[in-house]
């Protein structure tokens, strides 16, 4: 084994399309959030912008659980692995 290589390779990203499709929207979900910048420079009644908010809020979140549900666990413990195979002490 060549000096700086790790003995194990990391771990292997979870399969599945249901797995990916969920990563996509846990991404689009942070990407919704731009909305919040462009509110305050719209042409429209402020009770207009808090609607817009309160739907901004509301897809961010929705979009977020949605992709979590279709991670499940297999997301979470994909990440464990991967963050504690990176930050092990040597």
């Amino acid at each position: 084994m060549e000096p700086g290589h790790d003995a194990a390779p990391g771990p292997l990203p979870p399969k599945g399309r249901g797995f990916w499709i969920g990563i996509g929207l846990i991404a689009a979900s942070f990407v919704s959030l731009a909305v919040y910048v462009v509110v305050p420079f719209l042409r429209v009644s402020m009770q207009a912008k808090v609607r817009i908010v309160f739907a901004g809020w509301v897809l961010s979140w929705s979009l977020f659980l949605l992709g979590m549900f279709l991670t499940r666990n297999q997301g979470y413990l994909y990440l464990n692995r991967l963050l504690r195979s990176r930050f092990r002490k040597s």
